[in-house]
C-alpha cells in the first residue's frame, strides 16, 4: 500500500510541479491576414468585470494574478492586430474586450499496470485540461461603427508524464492552454473583419458626408439571401455599403445607424424587396434613394441583384447586377456595381 501511495502522489507531484503561480499570457500568433486590412488601427483591450473567475480550480496548484494577466494579454492582443492584421491608410478604433476566460484542470483517468507477483499497480495520473476564451471587438471612427464581431475559442489538451507537458499555465511562460485559447479566439475575429474589409475601408476614409461632392443620401436594405446563409448577404451588403462610399458619390447611412433608427421607429427591415416597402424604410431613414435586393447562388454562382428606389416618386431608377464564380469574381464585379451606380448618380 505504501508502494502504491508512493507512487501516485510522485505522479501527481511530476504533473503539478511548477504551478505555484502564474501571472502572463502571451503569444506570437502566425495567422495573419492577407492582405491586410487597408487601414491603422488604434487598438484597445479591456476586460469584462468578472473574466476571471473560471480560471480557479480545485485539481490545479495554480494560482493566477489576473492583474498581471491583463496587461499582458493587452500587449499580445495589441501586437497580433498590429502584425497580422492592420496595414496603412486611414486609422480606426479597435476595441477588443475580453469577455471571458475558463482554465480546468480535472482527473481523467489513470493507468493500471498488471505486474508479476505484484498484483495491480497504479499507474500516474492524466489531467483533463480545457480553456475557453470569448472576445468582442468593435471597430468604428469616431462615432462610425464600422462592424461588431463576436469570437469563441474552446481547447482541450491531456497532460502527463507520459504525454508530455507545457500545456499547464504554470508549467508555461506565456499561459499554456489559455494564452492558446485567447490566441485562437483573436484569429477566428481577425478573420470576420477581414471578410468586412470594405466596410472598415469605409469607416477609416470618415463619414460620408465630409466627402467632396457627395450629396445623394443612400441606404443599403438588408439583402434577401437566397440559398446563402443570411450572414453571408449581410457581409455582401456591407461591402456594398463601403463601396458606394469609395465612389465619393453617396452619402451612405451606416448600419449601426440604420439599425438604431429603424428600431426606434419599430420598423422590420427583414424581407423589405418591394418598391413600395423601399419607400417606407426610405423614409424613415431620410435618405433620397434606397437600394434593395438580393443576394444568392444559382448553379455555382453568386449573383447580387440590386435595384435604385427613389424614395420621392417610390420609381426604381435603375437595376443592376454583380456576378462571379469565385468570391474574389464577385468583389471585383461588385466594385465595379458601384461605380456604375456612382456614374448614375452624378
Amino acid at each position: 500500500m505504501r508502494v502504491l501511495i508512493r507512487v501516485a502522489a510522485a505522479g501527481w507531484a511530476l504533473v503539478l510541479s511548477g504551478c505555484a503561480s502564474w501571472n502572463r499570457l502571451t503569444y506570437v500568433s502566425t495567422q495573419s491576414v492577407t492582405p491586410r486590412l487597408p487601414v491603422a488601427c488604434e487598438t484597445t483591450v479591456t476586460f469584462t468585470p468578472g473574466w476571471d473567475r473560471d480560471l480557479h480550480t480545485r485539481y490545479s496548484g495554480v494560482s493566477p494574478r489576473p492583474a498581471a494577466l491583463a496587461a499582458s494579454a493587452q500587449s499580445a492582443v495589441a501586437q497580433d492586430l498590429a502584425s497580422n492584421l492592420c496595414g496603412s491608410g486611414g486609422t480606426v478604433q479597435v476595441e477588443v474586450n475580453v469577455q471571458r476566460l475558463t482554465y480546468t484542470a480535472n482527473p481523467s483517468f489513470f493507468l493500471f499496470f498488471p505486474l508479476p507477483g505484484f498484483g495491480a499497480v497504479l499507474g500516474l495520473p492524466i489531467l483533463s485540461l480545457r480553456s475557453e476564451a470569448v472576445v468582442a471587438v468593435r471597430v468604428k471612427r469616431g462615432a462610425t461603427v464600422a462592424g461588431e464581431y463576436q469570437a469563441t475559442s474552446s481547447e482541450h489538451h491531456y497532460m502527463s508524464p507520459y504525454y508530455g507537458r507545457g500545456w499547464e499555465p504554470g508549467d508555461s511562460a506565456g499561459g499554456g492552454i489559455v494564452a492558446a485559447a485567447l490566441e485562437h479566439a483573436v484569429a477566428e475575429a481577425k478573420k470576420r473583419m477581414a471578410a468586412d474589409r470594405a466596410a472598415i475601408a469605409a469607416a477609416a476614409g470618415g463619414p460620408a458626408g465630409d466627402r467632396p461632392g457627395a450629396s445623394l443620401t443612400v441606404a443599403v436594405a438588408d439583402l434577401e439571401a437566397n440559398g446563402v446563409p443570411a450572414t453571408d448577404a449581410a457581409v455582401i451588403a456591407n461591402m456594398l455599403r463601403g463601396e458606394l462610399v469609395q465612389t465619393g458619390a453617396f452619402r451612405v447611412v451606416e448600419k449601426a445607424n440604420m439599425d438604431k433608427l429603424l428600431a426606434e421607429q419599430a420598423f422590420q427591415q427583414t424581407g423589405c424587396t418591394t418598391q413600395e416597402c423601399a419607400v417606407k424604410l426610405g423614409r424613415i431613414l431620410n435618405v433620397k434613394r434606397m437600394i434593395v435586393g438580393s443576394f444568392g447562388k444559382l448553379m455555382g454562382r453568386y449573383i447580387l441583384s440590386v435595384r435604385v428606389v427613389k424614395v420621392e416618386s417610390g420609381e426604381v431608377v435603375q437595376a443592376d447586377e454583380a456576378r462571379g464564380d469565385t468570391v474574389d469574381q464577385l468583389e471585383a464585379s461588385l466594385k465595379a456595381l458601384a461605380s456604375r451606380l456612382g456614374s448614375s448618380a452624378r
